[in-house]
């Protein structure tokens, strides 16, 4: 299984990481749009988990290409945002469920 992760604050990118590398997942990690960008083009992945603002922008745009190539990929957003007061269905297009940061790691 392979998984995609957008975090620009590294202690979280590490952290979601070592979670699924430990769940058994490959992963790439990267910063940015741009990164994520480029890994959705080079291959499909099992799961996407994307800090809903990166340093280059809002992912939004990562989630709407990733549910263009493979539909049935799960993408799950993070924010830090108010607007989510907890964990949810997403009503945006190409977005699967919303976790709030802070995040529990067994969410």
């Amino acid at each position: 299984m392979r998984a995609l992760i957008v975090e620009d604050d590294t202690s979280l990118g590490f952290l979601w990481e070592e979670t699924l590398s430990g769940a058994g997942f490959e992963v790439d990690c990267v910063t940015n749009c741009d990164a994520a960008i480029a890994c959705v083009l080079q291959g499909s992945f099992d799961l996407c988990l994307l800090d809903m603002f990166v340093d280059d922008g809002a992912t939004s745009g990562v989630a709407d290409l990733i549910k263009v190539r493979t539909p049935e990929t799960p993408v799950v957003v993070i924010t830090g945002s108010a607007t989510c007061p907890r964990g949810e269905q997403a009503q945006e297009q190409g977005i699967d469920w919303i976790l709030r940061k802070p995040v529990r790691v067994s969410e």
